[in-house]
């Protein structure tokens, strides 16, 4: 049975602004909420190494400084500017497979790290 995920997205300046919802339905809906001590790295096991069968893919930190890294599988490692909202074949950008998401924190300060991902299980 379908999982609608609901998403929303707004950005502004006094130059222009941009803003788009809608819903996607997935089989299958994986959320986690990580704390990250700093100077540490945390190794998720999300055993999705299918990265075809994902649909959506958010991940947000509470700092964007650039010292929260995220790695998917084994591709190269970049850091958060701002949350990660990736769709359908995109989710493909951040690296082959979900098997294992690294998450580092080079930072001074514990982070919290938010992921949310929704895929087909056939």
């Amino acid at each position: 049975m379908p999982k609608p995920i609901a998403w929303s997205f707004n950005a502004g300046s006094s130059a222009a602004s941009v803003g788009s919802t809608g819903t996607i339905d997935v089989e299958a809906v994986t959320g986690a909420s990580v704390a990250v001590a700093k100077g540490a790295q945390v190794d998720l096991a999300l055993q999705l190494e299918h990265i075809d069968k994902l649909k959506f893919v958010y991940i947000a930190a509470d700092n964007y400084s650039g010292t929260i890294k995220i790695k998917a599988g084994a591709a190269e490692e970049i850091g958060l500017e701002g949350p990660v909202i990736l769709f359908g074949a995109a989710i493909g950008l951040l690296g082959p497979s979900f098997a294992t998401l690294s998450v580092t924190n080079g930072g001074a300060e514990p982070a919290n790290v938010e992921i949310m991902i929704g895929g087909q299980l056939s």
